[in-house]
């Protein structure tokens, strides 16, 4: 993907290919993996990197479905924010759309920006 500014995003998932299961965002100075960031299972591990210099940070486990459905509940009966806006999942559909366009016309498909944040009945 090619953001407005110039900046790639490259992302890569399949079932033919190596088996790893991680996260992983590289930028100019550094990157973060997530290693096993589906399983939640501890130790729960980041690793980061700088350069030459290597860093683990362990987090305490956490069943993450039982994380969303805790989420939901608080913003359904108590008004807590959402984790993740409407907006955002509305930008990632976009984006995704976007994408297949682009596998099947072979060009670049700009991504409409969305202005709408809020859906019925949700504020």
């Amino acid at each position: 993907m090619k953001y407005a500014d110039g900046t790639l995003g490259v992302f890569d998932c399949g079932f033919r290919g190596q088996f790893r299961v991680q996260a992983k965002v590289v930028g100019t100075e550094g990157a973060l993996i997530v290693v096993e960031p589906y399983i939640m299972r501890p130790p729960c591990r980041l690793v980061v990197r700088r350069g030459d210099e290597e860093q683990e940070v362990t987090l305490p486990a956490a069943d993450p479905y039982r994380c969303e459905v805790e989420a939901l509940t608080a913003a359904v009966l108590d008004g807590a924010a959402l984790a993740v806006p409407l907006s955002n999942s509305r930008a990632n559909v976009a984006t995704l759309q976007a994408l297949y366009r682009a596998a099947r016309q072979g060009r670049y498909q700009p991504v409409k920006a969305q202005s709408r944040t809020t859906v019925e009945g949700w504020a």
